[in-house]
């Protein structure tokens, strides 16, 4: 098959070998408060304090490192993340009760629903050109699904609707339509799947893209269930003032992870390198691969590239044959001037 044109998206979690080469963070917001847990230690930590704010959601720019926080009360902020700086935060764009954040890493656009006012809304990651991308009934969570270049969101209804929306807000599509109250959904890209929280029931669930396969992974019936997040194997979820981890598959316990004295809506996962770090240990980012054939069609593939942890800067990445595949300033150009990379050869 001749390839016209192929796409590369770096999936944001990195598989390592080393035990001590990753350092996992788990960011969740309450009634004023933003925090950190390590997940190592257990240690928490209070990141942000605005008092008398809800903050439902939270959702992170990798490439500039900031947090994206919007608040109930009207506005959407930032402050960098990670830092050892006192945190002072950054307006960013004034918008109607917002509840549902997300952002797009590669167009470096932030997305938000406003559930009162029945919009879906997006601007630059600076705040400038807000606009309406959708008017929908009570729309709640939301997430991405980089890859494929689709919105997936859901609604503050008891009879609501699960759907998938193009980025333009111009073809919209239900993928299910029995949730209940959803405050919280996630895209896995590796598995394609959707999980999402059922505020009231208490449930937490599974589907694949396309809608079917549904899976409820627990159903406590105590409800006040809000945000997730997800790593490979694991679920992270809030529920009431607790979050628990439990693992992507049905008939599995979840565990523990913090409780804490207020209701935890955000949640979201954190990974960087961390400082325990062998320069002779490799490490491998996971790709997803779309291949368009002579015949328009679409084809999406895994690729496993591996190179050594001196290669942070991506200057000396290699495929495992010892072949280039990028450099740092073909990968990470200037944020004005971006470009996408292609291998030098296929694996």
């Amino acid at each position: 098959m001749k390839e016209h044109k192929a796409l590369l998206v770096m999936i944001l979690v990195l598989r390592l070998c080393a035990v001590n080469c990753i350092e996992e963070k788990l960011l969740y917001s309450t009634f004023g408060y933003v925090k950190e847990i390590d997940l190592k230690s257990g240690e928490v930590k209070v990141l942000l304090i605005l008092a008398g704010n809800y903050m439902l959601s939270l959702a992170y720019d990798y490439d500039d490192r900031y947090l994206y926080i919007p608040k109930r009360s009207g506005d959407i902020i930032k402050f960098p993340y990670p830092s050892n700086q006192t945190v002072q935060f950054e307006f960013v764009v004034s918008t109607n009760g917002p509840l549902g954040i997300a952002f797009d890493s590669v167009n470096k656009h932030i997305y938000w629903t406003e559930d009162n006012k029945g919009k879906i809304m997006r601007c630059n990651a600076d705040g400038t050109n807000k606009t309406t991308i959708l008017d929908e009934r009570q729309p709640s969570a939301l997430s991405i699904d980089i890859e494929n270049r689709w919105i997936y969101y859901g609604q503050d209804l008891n009879n609501g609707k699960i759907y998938r929306l193009t980025f333009d807000g111009k073809d919209r599509r239900v993928i299910y339509n029995l949730s209940s109250n959803m405050y919280g959904i996630q895209v896995d890209v590796i598995d394609k799947r959707l999980y999402w929280n059922e505020y009231y029931t208490g449930a937490l669930k599974s589907v694949w893209y396309n809608g079917t396969d549904v899976q409820t992974l627990v159903n406590t019936n105590l409800g006040q269930n809000w945000g997730l997040d997800t790593n490979d194997d694991f679920v992270f979820y809030s529920s009431f003032n607790s979050i628990f981890k439990m693992a992507k598959s049905v008939e599995q316990t979840p565990t523990v992870v913090h409780n804490d004295t207020e209701q935890i809506y955000g949640v979201l996962l954190y990974k960087h390198q961390g400082k325990d770090y062998d320069e002779n240990e490799r490490m491998s980012y996971t790709y997803i691969k779309r291949v368009v054939d002579e015949e328009g069609n679409f084809h999406t593939s895994f690729v496993m590239f591996q190179f050594k942890s001196n290669c942070r800067n991506y200057q000396e990445a290699k495929y495992s044959t010892g072949k280039s595949i990028f450099n740092k300033t073909a990968y990470k150009s200037e944020k004005n001037n971006r470009k996408e990379e292609k291998p030098t050869q296929d694996v």
